[in-house]
């Protein structure tokens, strides 16, 4: 459950109660500027999965004079890895003002390869008082606090090892006061669902924080190996410069959706003692050079299978930093809409305390 801003003109503006899976455009797609838009067709962006939506109109699926039909083909950073496809056709109530009927086809040609069609359609509208909208207005307001503080105390539990069970504890607590505030089944049946989700979760943190500490601050494991054009490369080449390993493989959509941010890194430190090689571990070559290209990757992907498990690395994508020295100065495990900025951050406190 999220929520966002939308202005009159279709303008989005996204909050990180969004997350990575919610991208509001799906349901309000951006509506043509003027009536030569609405003729020729017209754009639109995605807040979260970066895709762009290209309109034109098109008859409606059912007849009816007060409906407005368009199509969009959706194209996302995604679609060359995974031979993606995606086509929506919307039905628009022009007397509602609103979108009353989706009608989906997609198509993927790598991983799980096939077609598929959905709709999605406005089956009622239901009318509630002042009194009602003002109840749900403040009770969201502390759900999406409490569900904040709660993910903040997950992501510093997985960063430390020692205190890792009293933060989960706290975190649990977290919603469980939020939701002895709650009275709308809505909002209660959301924070239960977190609470299913943490209580099966929590072995999960505790492993990430015991693996973050087993390398953080220690001698980076040594490793010799080769990149795609058979160039050796080993972790005693590097010394003297900061290193940052990029793990990641073909199948593992956020290790492709983080790859903008490490190709900005890339450019971000050209010329400076720094060395970012992506670490690829997929069985197939083929696969590596297929996203190397597709992604137009500014830096060395090496092959790093069996590599992961000497820097105790569980999930992907996992960026390692390592100094000058040799030593892992930091650990990023996953996809983040911030990761360059984070990254960077390190990085650049590393050459500067040289």
């Amino acid at each position: 459950m999220g929520y966002c801003d939308l202005a009159p003109d279709g303008t989005i503006t996204p909050n990180p109660s969004l997350g990575f899976r919610l991208e509001p455009s799906t349901l309000f797609p951006r509506l043509p500027r003027d009536a030569g838009q609405a003729q020729g067709g017209w754009e639109g962006t995605g807040v979260v999965d970066g895709s762009l939506s290209r309109y034109k109109p098109a008859p409606p699926s059912q007849s009816d004079p007060d409906t407005w039909g368009f199509e969009a083909v959706r194209t996302t950073p995604l679609d060359p890895v995974y031979l993606f496809t995606s086509r929506n056709r919307y039905d628009f109530d022009r007397k509602r003002g609103v979108i009353k009927r989706v009608e989906t086809e997609h198509s993927q040609g790598y991983g799980f390869k096939g077609k598929g069609t959905g709709t999605t359609e406005l089956t009622s509208v239901e009318g509630r008082d002042s009194d009602w909208v003002r109840s749900f207005a403040e009770e969201s307001a502390r759900f999406f606090e409490a569900s904040g503080a709660y993910q903040a105390l997950l992501t510093q539990a997985s960063k430390d090892p020692e205190g890792v069970n009293a933060l989960l504890s706290k975190a649990e607590s977290t919603l469980k006061d939020a939701r002895a505030t709650l009275t709308l089944p809505v909002l209660r049946e959301q924070v239960d669902a977190q609470l299913k989700d943490h209580a099966r979760m929590t072995s999960y943190y505790a492993e990430e924080a015991k693996n973050r500490a087993a390398v953080l601050g220690k001698d980076a494991a040594e490793w010799e190996t080769e990149d795609l054009q058979g160039e050796p490369h080993s972790m005693k080449g590097y010394r003297g410069k900061v290193v940052v390993l990029d793990f990641w493989y073909r199948g593992c959509g956020w290790c492709i959706r983080a790859m903008p941010q490490v190709k900005e890194l890339a450019e971000d430190f050209r010329g400076e003692p720094v060395a970012g090689l992506g670490m690829n571990t997929d069985r197939k070559e083929e696969d590596a050079r297929f996203v190397v290209e597709a992604m137009g990757l500014n830096y060395p992907t090496l092959k790093a299978e069996g590599l992961p498990e000497k820097f105790h690395v569980r999930g992907f994508p996992t960026l390692i930093i390592i100094d000058q020295e040799g030593k892992v100065a930091d650990v990023h495990v996953g996809y983040s809409p911030t990761l360059r900025e984070e990254v960077s951050k390190t990085v650049r406190g590393l050459l500067d305390a040289k």
